[in-house]
């Protein structure tokens, strides 16, 4: 032996490149299907990836849904609120 471990693609690593390529697929689906929302058109106008505009999107929706809770409209808060 040369001392190299050679390892060959298992099953595993096939099957896990497969469910990636699915979940882009996904991803973009649902992308496809939000371009309406000002936000995800302003995002991908600036050309961020998917992942980050479903990202950005999550964290836009809890905000909001915090503020909810605080009982704060939204129109109301202000940069100097947020910072």
């Amino acid at each position: 032996m040369s001392g190299k471990l050679r390892l060959g693609k298992s099953f595993d690593s096939r099957t896990r490149k497969k469910v990636i390529r699915e979940t882009e697929r996904e991803l973009e689906n649902r992308i496809k299907l939000e371009k309406e929302n000002p936000f995800v058109a302003y995002l991908l106008q600036k050309g961020f990836s998917n992942k980050t505009i479903l990202r950005y999107q999550h964290d836009a929706n809890r905000f909001v849904l915090w503020l909810k809770n605080e009982n704060t409209p939204v129109t109301t808060v202000t940069n100097r609120d947020v910072m």
